[in-house]
């Protein structure tokens, strides 16, 4: 385990007996690793000065998600859960590659109103909320706005971003154009991967780092949160819209370190195993 990674548990240790007396969730956390599951969409930001039709250097990604499932539980509506939804918004810092094979590397949106909102770095805000309100489509014609306020107006969870060279955030896709001419609906045409760091933990849990493979760089890397996913063209309901340009489909690796009790079995358990061998062990001889 890394010493960044330690230095945040003792730092969440003293955010245990605040935050998770002040906010209250019900979600479904297991102890160890776990896979959180998610639909999202999104939409360009032009970048000052940018007016080109394609994407470019300091053009933003901004959009919402929520959470599907955490490790195959479904927290749905209807499931009994709360829902874990959020925004997140990235800005293009290099392009590179062609048609057919165009490679993206992004970072914090710095001196934004988003970064200003959750802190330098920020690019991930996730929130819970007893309300499902969740959509990326709309039959009433809702704005980006307008369905982003659903899905921020619980209570703040984690904020993830940037801290270090370990955190990173690439994308490849087969063309340019945030509009994807000529790719039908529901079709995959660009890849993502991303690794950020846990800003803000609002949740009372302790996180250990994980394993994280950036493609850019071919080198492992420890973050927080480990991220990957298609990029998609819309598919829509009948009689739907929607003001998101890009739809996506990811899944999110993080690591809950186990309660204390839970530890405390575990130990008693191999201790139990350990007795149980030794006692195999002088019968037999």
């Amino acid at each position: 385990m890394k010493m960044k990674t330690i230095a945040k548990m003792i730092g969440a240790t003293a955010l245990v007996a605040t935050a998770s007396v002040a906010q209250a969730y019900n979600l479904p956390i297991p102890g160890g690793s776990f896979l959180l599951s998610d639909n999202s969409a999104e939409y360009v930001i032009k970048g000052a000065g940018n007016t080109a039709a394609t994407l470019q250097v300091g053009d933003i990604l901004h959009g919402i998600f929520v959470i599907d499932d955490i490790s195959q539980t479904s927290i749905l509506a209807g499931s009994g859960y709360d829902e874990l939804s959020g925004v997140f918004e990235t800005k293009i810092t290099s392009i590179g590659g062609g048609p057919g094979a165009w490679t993206y590397t992004f970072g914090a949106n710095t001196g934004s109103a988003f970064t200003t909102a959750y802190g330098a770095g920020a690019t991930v805000a996730w929130f819970t909320d007893p309300t499902h309100e969740y959509a990326r489509e709309t039959n009433t014609g809702q704005t980006a706005a307008q369905l982003e306020a659903l899905v921020t107006d619980g209570n703040l969870l984690w904020v993830s971003g940037f801290t270090d060279a370990d955190t990173f955030w690439r994308a490849t896709s087969a063309t340019n154009d945030p509009s994807a001419p000529g790719i039908p609906s529901n079709t995959a045409f660009g890849q993502y991967q991303w690794g950020l760091d846990l800003l803000t933990n609002n949740s009372g849990l302790l996180f250990n780092q994980v394993d994280c493979f950036n493609l850019a760089t071919l080198t492992i890397t420890q973050v927080d949160q480990c991220g990957n996913g298609q990029i998609l063209t819309p598919t829509l309901q009948a009689g739907y819209t929607t003001p998101f340009g890009v739809w996506d489909d990811q899944n999110i690796t993080m690591n809950r370190v186990p309660e204390p009790t839970s530890v405390a079995l575990l130990a008693l358990g191999l201790l139990g195993l350990g007795a149980t061998t030794r006692r195999k062990a002088k019968k037999s001889a």
